[in-house]
């Protein structure tokens, strides 16, 4: 193999590294630990260094791999990078993956685009082996860990687990330790931002929701956040698209139209009429569908 590795521009350190295979056409490699590479065939411009790491590669391109058992499949993929043991252990054509941290994206195997920081994130499990997962970024000690189609979501957790429950959900955007750890599993276009695992989902395929706090109940939450009538709750007051409530779901609100109000609002509830005159732009409600206009408004 050492014959090989000079005549093709290689450099080779270790025993049995590039060795267990006729090197053909393998060139402009670093290679460095026992049993590293070896099985290459054509792959090219690649650095691997550590304790069997891409052992059963043949002809991966311009993939870096630095730890004991990385890239521990057949590895045909390009521009693959990988620090940390048994991190891409799975991966075989995946390309332009990142990832750093113990068993990051370990059970990764044709997935792209994938950004991962911290021990076991989008790790997966043998069970639901994240094959189809595609372009997500994990930042924390298990986020998105159990992600087995999930595809562009965004997380990060200064801590651990975040969006840990997620498995086939995508356009997620999670922040913050434990955020999104436990219900989350599927659904689309959720953000979550705040403290702990109460920001979560309300039911596993939640979608198009905003949930912001740092108590034990959200702050804020918004719902069919990604369409033209989404409905805000903050502090137990409800904004809805149009329409404002004060105290609650059974509070006052303040509504708009163009026309006199007649519908049945709580009492003390505000209309504004945009298209009155004066002394019929607003309106209180005296409840029972019943509205008095301000005068002189």
């Amino acid at each position: 193999a050492a014959a090989n590795a000079i005549t093709t521009g290689n450099v080779v350190v270790g025993s049995g590294a590039m060795g267990n295979s006729q090197v053909t056409t393998a060139s402009n490699n670093f290679v460095g630990g026992l049993s590293s590479f070896a099985a290459a065939t054509s792959g090219s411009n690649n650095v691997f260094v550590g304790n069997s790491v891409a052992h059963l590669a043949t002809s991966p391109t311009s993939c870096v791999g630095i730890g004991s058992g990385v890239f521990n499949a057949n590895l045909t993929g390009s521009s693959n990078n990988a620090l940390g043991a048994s991190t891409m252990a799975a991966l075989t054509t995946g390309n332009f993956n990142n990832g750093f941290g113990r068993s990051v994206l370990g059970a990764l195997v044709t997935g792209w685009f994938h950004v991962a920081f911290g021990d076991s994130a989008l790790a997966n499990s043998a069970t639901t082996a994240n094959s189809a997962a595609t372009a997500n970024v994990a930042v924390g000690p298990a986020a998105l860990q159990g992600a087995s189609g999930a595809t562009f979501n965004t997380v990060v957790g200064v801590g651990s687990n975040v969006g840990k429950a997620l498995t086939t959900g995508s356009n997620h955007l999670l922040l913050g330790p434990n955020v999104g750890s436990a219900i989350l599993t599927t659904g689309t276009g959720n953000i979550y931002i705040g403290l702990g695992s109460v920001i979560d989902a309300a039911t596993a395929s939640e979608s198009n929701t905003l949930r912001l706090g740092a108590s034990s109940v959200p702050v804020i939450v918004s719902t069919a956040i990604n369409t033209t009538t989404p409905v805000t709750t903050m502090g137990g007051n409800v904004f809805a698209a149009g329409a404002m409530g004060v105290g609650g779901t059974s509070g006052p609100t303040w509504t708009t139209g163009t026309v006199v109000p007649t519908a049945t609002q709580p009492v003390g509830s505000l209309y504004s009429n945009t298209a009155g005159a004066s002394g019929a732009r607003l309106y209180v409600s005296a409840g029972g569908g019943t509205w008095n206009a301000v005068a002189g408004v």
